[in-house]
């Protein structure tokens, strides 16, 4: 999933930070709210109704835009800004819902749901995914960075602990990667450059260079010269 996430960054970034809302999330069915009026209904909700200039408001609704790219909205369920297409913000009312993007310099979401609480920072140079329980309660805990210098994830919960970092960002040349799942730990390291491995768990400790292989287990040792182990 992780990798995914790394790959979906590197590829995918320039139409990530476009992206206003995707289908089915919480502001789309916010902004589902403001509907187009009509006919008499639309001359008494609109005080003011120009060409470059429209003005809404009636009980628990007030809108306002001019000449189509400036628009501010303040209706029951929702709060948005809006200087179309370089910056936006929408904010839920009922306190669980916020997006703010500035066009290019950052796109920035937080959603609950379910008791979890997810929030999103993305730039061209840096990306951070948290997803964790209300309030800092007990519960999985997730954490993604990724930036061109490097990127790590963390995730914990309940009886398991994991952690994955790489540097640099963009290409695996160190790679270190350590798990805990109820008490039991175990870990692994590469670095390309010199085509090092190391594996380490409770039953195995494994160091791989290109030419030498050396190690041991609950079981024997070895050593073995112009050998690699799978």
């Amino acid at each position: 999933m992780r990798n995914r996430i790394l790959l979906t960054i590197l590829f995918l970034l320039p139409g990530i930070l476009t992206a206003q809302t995707q289908s089915g999330d919480p502001f789309d069915e916010l902004v589902k709210e403001k509907k187009e009026i009509f006919g008499s209904e639309k001359f008494e909700k609109y005080p003011v109704r120009m060409f470059f200039v429209d003005v809404e408001q009636w009980p628990g609704h007030k809108s306002w835009h001019a000449f189509w790219f400036l628009r501010r909205t303040d209706y029951p369920k929702f709060k948005q800004f809006r200087i179309f297409p370089f910056y936006n913000s929408i904010e839920a009312k009922s306190g669980k819902a916020d997006l703010n993007y500035l066009f290019p310099i950052f796109s920035y979401r937080r959603v609950e749901t379910n008791g979890m609480e997810e929030k999103t920072f993305l730039s061209p140079i840096y990306y951070r995914n948290i997803v964790q329980p209300v309030d800092g309660g007990e519960g999985t805990k997730e954490f993604t960075n990724f930036y061109w210098l490097g990127y790590n994830s963390s995730s914990s919960g309940p009886g398991f602990e994991k952690s994955f970092h790489m540097f640099p960002g963009f290409f695996p040349l160190l790679i270190h990667k350590t798990d805990s799942i109820h008490g039991v730990g175990s870990s692994f390291t590469m670095f390309l450059p010199l085509l090092y491995w190391n594996r380490d768990s409770s039953t195995e400790s494994a160091t791989t260079f290109t030419l030498f292989h050396w190690g041991h287990d609950l079981e024997k040792k070895f050593f073995s010269f112009f050998h690699t182990r799978c």
